[in-house]
Order: structure tokens, then sequence, then C-alpha cells
């Protein structure tokens, strides 16, 4: 038992000599060297399924006039076709319609370095605001906090084949719960923030982020919705609480959150109430909304 107490308390004095810098160094090391091989895989990558029905139109438009911006006009007009036709989820086939690859089968592989770079810099944006604004630490607790989020995120992606290398899947599904942490760590900079001008910028760029993921997949968008709403009643009530102020003087207070939410609630319906959802569903028995 002399040896085991012995022993532990050199463990401890080993541990205790160790520095968050270095801890934050070493996870941020192992962060990148695990990106390494997802990185190489996508130059082997290809199209595959519905990258080419999604980016036919987009393709030819590149093919017959070689205009990036007919190329974008396409994949606008491949949205607006999908939103009376097909599906509401008009930034999902925004993105879909203009997958690299349309531009070459060699380019298809940016669509990993793309998913990669949204999900790090989203990652590092949520925990930076939480660490900063939140907790009481130094910087180098959320370093060492968001290299393991993105180690454990990444790595443990239940579909990583679809996640980061299926543009289709990618651009549908990553990219939109990317924007949706993003949009996350907007409202919550937004709710701390004491500066109008810094504000405005913030609110400039939740409102963007609230449309992208108010577009994205149904899943995402709605999974938005309830983390924006349920944001704003604590942020009400903590205001309230605090100020010892009624429940309109707390919300007037914190508009600045509540737009972000009421804009990605304004885009999720539209998304859901979209023409081409109606005649989707007419071509299949699928379950209620509910269900």
């Amino acid at each position: 038992m002399n040896l085991l107490k012995k022993l532990n308390i050199k463990f401890e004095k080993i541990v205790n000599r160790i520095s968050d810098k270095t801890i934050a160094i070493v996870m941020t090391a192992g962060l990148l060297i695990s990106l390494v091989p997802i990185m190489l895989l996508a130059l082997y990558n290809y199209p595959w399924a519905d990258d080419f029905s999604a980016g036919d139109t987009a393709h030819w438009a590149w093919v017959n006039t070689g205009s990036f911006l007919e190329v974008v006009k396409a994949a606008y007009e491949n949205v607006v076709y999908n939103y009376r036709q097909w599906s509401g989820v008009y930034t999902s086939v925004f993105w879909t319609s203009l997958q690299p690859g349309l531009f070459g089968e060699r380019f298809y592989g940016i669509t990993t370095y793309i998913s990669v770079g949204l999900f790090v810099v989203a990652g590092i944006y949520l925990t930076y605001v939480i660490g900063s604004k939140y907790m009481q630490g130094n910087k180098y607790n959320w370093i060492s906090i968001c290299a393991l989020y993105l180690f454990t995120s990444i790595q443990c992606m239940p579909d990583g084949n679809e996640g980061l290398y299926w543009h289709a899947g990618a651009a549908n599904y990553t990219w939109a719960f990317a924007f949706l942490v993003l949009l996350t760590a907007c409202v919550l900079s937004l709710y701390k923030e004491e500066k109008n001008a810094k504000k405005y910028g913030k609110l400039i760029l939740a409102c963007l982020l609230a449309i992208l993921v108010g577009g994205g997949n149904y899943i995402t968008a709605l999974q938005g919705c309830i983390w924006l709403v349920l944001l704003d009643v604590v942020m009400v009530f903590a205001d309230k609480r605090k100020e010892n102020d009624s429940c309109g003087g707390a919300l007037k207070k914190n508009l600045w959150v509540v737009i972000p939410t009421l804009v990605l609630i304004a885009a999720f319906a539209a998304s859901v109430l979209a023409p081409g959802n109606k005649v989707r569903m007419g071509m299949s028995a699928g379950m209620s909304p509910m269900m």
C-alpha cells in the first residue's frame, strides 16, 4: 500500500508539471495528424449516385459556356425546379448542384476538404465562444477541449463515407450541421456582446446562417429551431431574474438573440411548405410528420 501511495504521489507530481500549454499542443498535433489520412484519401474520390443527377444541369452549363456565373445560374434554376416539383430543401439542392466534380472528376475530392474545413471552423468558433465568454479558464483549456471535440466528432462520425466523401451526403448533412454549430456559437456570442457595432455584424451573420440551416435537411433545421428556442428562453429568463425585470423587458433586451431564431423558423417554414414536398409525398406512402 505504501508503494502504491508513493507511486500515486509521483504520478500526481508529473501530471502537475505538465502545463496546459503542453497538453493543448499535444492534443492539437494529434488532431492534425488524425486528419492526414482523411485528406489523402480524398485524392482518390469520385462522384457517385445522386451527384450525377443533382449536378447534371450545372455540369452542362459549364461544358457549354465555361462560365462559373452560368453554373451558379443553373444551380439556382435547379433550386426553383425542385422547390416546385420535388423538395423544399433549397440550401441542400443548391450545394448539391455545385459539386466540384462537375468541373472535372479530379476536383471531386475538394468536397472532403470543404467538409472538414467547415467542421473545424465551426468547432473552433463554438469552443472559443464558450471558453472565452462563459467559462473561467485560460485559452489553452478551450483549445484542448476543441481538439478533443473535433477528434471525436470527426473520427466517430456514424458514416464517414457519406459524411465526408460523398458530396450529396456531405452538402446535405455535414455542411448543414456545421452551419448550425456556427449559428449556435454566433447566438451565444451575441448574448454576451456589449458593443453595438459588433452586435450588428454578428446579427447579420447569424441571420445568414439561419437561412442556410433552415433550407437544409429537415432533421438539422428542426434541431436548430429547438436549440435556439431553448437558448432564447434560458437567456430571457436569466436576464429577468438577474435584472429583476418583467418578461417583456427581458425579451426586448434580448431581441438580438431572438431575431436569428425567428429567421430560422421562417426559413424552415418556407422549406416545409414548399409545393414540391406535396408532389413528392404523393408518390410515396410515407409517415406523418408526428410519426
